[in-house]
This record gives C-alpha cells, structure tokens and sequence, in this order.
C-alpha cells in the first residue's frame, strides 16, 4: 500500500499485530525451530532466535542465553525520512518483575541503544525513538532476564511531511495449481491518502538430473501494479468530519449528523437530493464519472 500525507503526519509504517499465532500459553508456550516467523507476520524478513509462542504473541526465550540469546530482528526499512527520526512502540508481557526490555537501532554500522523497565508482571506498552534511521535501518530486541518475553504488538512510526509517501507490504500469498492464478484480498478500505499496489510472481518446483526434488525457483517480481479501490477525493472547504469516496462503483457517504445530501454532475445537473441520517450510506449512481457531493453546504469532488 503506498500512503501519502495529505499534511504533516505520524503515520505507522508497520504494525505486526501477530493475530495469526495460535499456539501456546504462559505455562506452556509453543516452540518452533525457524529463524524467522514470516508465517505470522505481515511484513517478510523478521528474525527470531530461540522463539516460542503464545497465542496472538510471539516470544523469545534465554534460557541458554550463554549460548545464544532469545532476540527478534526486523527486516530493513526506509527510515531515511524526517531526518532519520523514527519510533519503535512495543506492546509486551513481562513473566518476571525487573526484567530490562532492550531495543538496538543499526544503521550503516551505527548503533543506538534504548532500554525499558518492566517493574511489574504482565503487560507493559512503550516507546522508544531512535535518530539513525536510514534508507535501510533495523532493529534488535532483547532482554535482560533468563526465562521469557512475550510480544503482543510492534509498531514502527515516523513523520511524514505534506506530499511524502510509504509504500510497505501488507501481505504476500502463494497459489499453487495450473488453475489458480488469482488471489482475493479482502476487507480493504480506501481512503483519499492511499493506494493498493500488486506485485506478481510465478514459482515452480525444481528436479534436478537424478531426479531429486530442489528448492522452488521463483522469477523475479513484475513492476507494481495500482488498485484504485477509490478514487481521490477533495474535500473543497476543507471540512473534515464527514465522509465520502468511492469504492467498487458505489459512493458512500458518512455523516456525523442527519444532513441533506445533494449530488451534481461536473455540468451542474442535480441528479440526487435526499435527507440521511446520521451514519454510513451508499448511494448507487448510473454512471462512472466527477461529481459534486454537496452534504449541507459543504461540497465534496469524487470520481466514480
């Protein structure tokens, strides 16, 4: 998806809500032996060493820590934005009292270093910033005790200026079968500051001579593709709490209070007035096109 700011912003990059993991409690976690947990992640490329979990959380454990510690590592991002100023929010589960949260920020051989006290059991939110963001920064978290962390949520947030754009990943599917060539996203929104993009792949199985079963090849991605769930809309006097875009041929129009809605063509003919109430309504119009969506007196320019 590739957000642009419509004004200066804190926009969250990524948000790993890690909804996908199932597995596991507090007394007796799930463990999986991967370096990485692309399985549940939105964004491919996080690592993780010694990691069990539990359900909605991924963890790491140190039990051997002499050996090798428990430690998540993210995949490189684009942090080069807002003078390389960004912020790691970590929604986390402390099994012991006193343990040290520790987040480690690498950029081109720098390092910052953050540290969070969790004082008691259980849940703990916090942020930390960093200054060494780069066009390809990431970052480590550890902790100081010999049992386990559980993290519930990773959030990485930045300024972006009026026009600036982000482009992140928000999911990637594999299909298999001469006759399954699409893939259906589903319960995506639009919105006048976003627009969905595709990518597309082939892969295959590989033998080799002997007939022996290889890794999966797989070609090199096409150029992006954009998916215009809606088109832009501007909002003429700058009024923002209400609503309108369009999606999939249908305009929906939100209203915080009952309102009267009018709907002219480019040319100025009225093609619809009707008085709605407070809420979200779509409004089916005959034709793909501009229109003029006036609610009360404020008015409101959307393509179809």
């Amino acid at each position: 998806m590739k957000h642009t700011a419509r004004s200066d912003e804190e926009y969250t990059l990524v948000h790993e809500d890690l909804e996908t993991i199932t597995e596991g409690t507090f007394e007796w976690p799930g463990y999986f032996y991967d370096y990485d947990f692309n399985k549940y992640s939105k964004v491919p490329g996080w690592g993780v060493n010694m990691g069990c979990t539990v359900k909605g959380m991924i963890g790491i454990d140190n039990y051997y820590r002499d050996f090798e510690e428990g430690k998540i590592t993210s995949p490189e991002f684009d942090l080069s934005r807002n003078d390389g100023k960004y912020t790691v929010q970590l929604n986390v589960y402390a099994i012991h009292a006193g343990d040290t949260v520790y987040v480690d920020s690498y950029c081109e051989g720098e390092k910052e270093h953050r540290e969070y006290l969790m004082k008691t059991v259980g849940e703990h939110s916090f942020s930390v910033d960093f200054t060494n963001g780069s066009a390809q920064t990431h970052f480590t978290v550890t902790f100081s005790g010999t049992d386990k962390m559980f993290i519930d949520d990773i959030f990485v947030k930045q300024i972006l200026r009026a026009g600036e754009s982000y482009t992140s990943a928000l999911a990637s599917f594999e299909v298999e079968g001469i006759d399954n060539t699409s893939y259906t996203f589903t319960d995506l929104t639009g919105s006048e500051s976003d627009e969905y993009l595709y990518s597309v792949a082939s892969w295959s199985y590989s033998l080799d001579e002997e007939g022996i079963w290889g890794p999966n090849v797989y070609s090199e991605y096409s150029e992006p593709q954009i998916v215009r769930l809606s088109s832009s809309i501007e909002n003429v006097d700058g009024i923002d709490s209400d609503k309108v875009y369009a999606h999939n041929g249908i305009l929906y129009v939100g209203v915080a209070r009952d309102a009267l809605v009018r709907i002219y063509t480019i040319e100025g003919k009225l093609i619809l007035s009707r008085q709605i109430t407070i809420g979200k309504h779509e409004l089916d119009l005959p034709i793909h096109g501009f229109y003029l969506v006036y609610i009360n007196d404020h008015c409101y320019k959307v393509s179809l």
